[in-house]
């Protein structure tokens, strides 16, 4: 129970990190091609995880994989992160069976503000568009 707070804590946060900087559909392709490989090296799971090899040995595999891969620097980061946290072992948590169910929720607001009201150049200064997370379900 406790893992699985923990994995939706990550997945929230790197969610977040995707919707700010418009990439969070990207972020998701990259964690499927990072678990696909994960599930299919046993090796890679072990280097990833294990205290046995030094944290710069770590780091040096995590980021030739992301080359090879096309994985985005903030994927890549995120993974570091993990082993830096000693969460790895959390990564298929995290990514929910290879895939972080996202859920964005778009408001549309209307409203009409007769000219020349203070609240017109309020809003005329102070509308944007906001998109949030409603939910991360894993």
């Amino acid at each position: 129970m406790l893992s699985r707070i923990i994995a939706k804590k990550y997945a929230k946060a790197l969610l977040g990190i995707g919707l700010n900087n418009g990439n969070y559909e990207a972020l998701e392709q990259d964690l499927d091609k990072m678990a696909d490989l994960l599930g299919e090296s046993r090796d890679l799971r072990i280097v990833l995880r294990s205290p046995a090899f030094p944290k710069s040995a770590r780091k040096t595999v995590a980021r030739k994989v992301g080359e090879r891969l096309g994985l985005a620097t903030t994927t890549v980061k995120f993974i570091e992160l993990l082993m830096h946290r000693k969460r790895m072992d959390h990564f298929f948590l995290i990514t929910a069976d290879k895939r972080v169910k996202i859920h964005v929720a778009v408001a549309d607001v209307d409203a009409l503000v007769k000219k020349s009201l203070a609240i017109d150049e309020h809003a005329r200064q102070n509308t944007t568009s906001v998109y949030t997370a409603s939910g991360v379900w894993l």
